[in-house]
């Protein structure tokens, strides 16, 4: 073989080395990146809805308890989410806490002013707690802005009849009548308004076309009742008092109400009758204990004649 043969073929061995080498080290697999996404934390108004979502089905259940746990978490995300606070407060109403209730409301109307909801569910809570003034202003405030709302009307004057505010109450009630005539609970509070005005007539008409158009009041039939006793009408307001006591379950005061219009009759078997089943609903009346020992006094003196 030539000194020139024998170099060709040490470059072209040369070369195809080069190549193999570099077939090899292009099938090597690189290190490639992750396709998996990095898990992100949500944005705080999305954990604050999904928070609330979860919170208004727990509410919806009856169960309470969880149901503020997942409103707490809502307004920890963020504090500005005043649904979340005026659910929290419903939540606490319905369980009977009422001061945090208010405060829930009251942090609600913090985070949006205009939520008239919170606002009226702020006046309802008050006038509960018996703050008459801030269940005033709260309405009030409601009605300002929503003054063809009749029912809203029902709860303002229902809080200035309990003030003693009997005058501002009647129109307050006459206006929710005149706006919605069919409104049960208009005609039922403007009742008790006259009623406490001493205007027996208008109270009996209230109160009897608010029975109309909702039979099932149970608090219409005793106003009605007490009512037809202060203007003396005795077997009207025995009348009544019994409708009362027919009316859904067996009701304390319908009993105890019955019980004071049969005394007064004279009718003290009936009456001691009236103000034991009043005693088997609320064993704690002390006020229904007394009228019973007059009952029994009353009926013994008549026996023993």
């Amino acid at each position: 073989m030539t000194l020139r043969l024998r170099s060709a073929l040490a470059l072209v061995v040369g070369v195809l080395a080069t190549f193999l080498l570099a077939a090899c080290q292009a099938e090597t697999p690189k290190s490639q990146p992750s396709i998996t996404p990095v898990a992100q934390e949500r944005p705080a108004e999305d954990r604050a809805r999904m928070f609330y979502s979860r919170g208004v089905a727990q509410q919806s259940r009856g169960n309470l308890a969880a149901a503020i746990a997942e409103f707490e978490k809502a307004v920890a995300a963020d504090p500005t989410h005043a649904r979340a606070y005026n659910n929290m407060g419903t939540s606490y109403q319905r369980l009977g806490r009422l001061d945090e209730a208010a405060a829930a409301y009251t942090q609600a109307l913090a985070a949006r002013p205009q939520l008239l909801q919170a606002r009226h569910n702020l006046g309802t809570v008050r006038l509960m707690l018996g703050d008459l003034n801030g269940a005033m202003e709260a309405f009030q405030e409601v009605v300002d802005r929503l003054p063809e709302m009749a029912a809203v009307r029902v709860d303002l004057g229902r809080a200035q009849g309990m003030a003693g505010r009997l005058d501002d109450a009647i129109a307050t009630l006459r206006h929710a009548v005149a706006l919605e005539p069919s409104l049960a609970s208009a005609h039922y509070a403007l009742g008790v308004a006259y009623r406490h005005k001493g205007m027996t007539d208008d109270a009996v008409a209230e109160l009897t076309t608010s029975i109309d158009l909702d039979p099932s009041s149970v608090e219409a039939h005793i106003n009605l009742g007490q009512t037809y006793r202060d203007a003396g009408d005795l077997a009207m307001s025995t009348d009544a008092l019994l409708r009362a006591t027919e009316t859904g379950a067996p009701n304390h005061q319908a009993l105890h109400q019955l019980g004071l219009t049969q005394i007064q009759a004279g009718d003290y078997g009936a009456a001691v009758a009236s103000l034991q089943a009043a005693l088997e609903v609320n064993p704690e009346s002390s006020e229904s204990a007394n009228s019973l020992r007059m009952a029994e006094a009353r009926l013994e003196r008549e026996r023993g004649q």
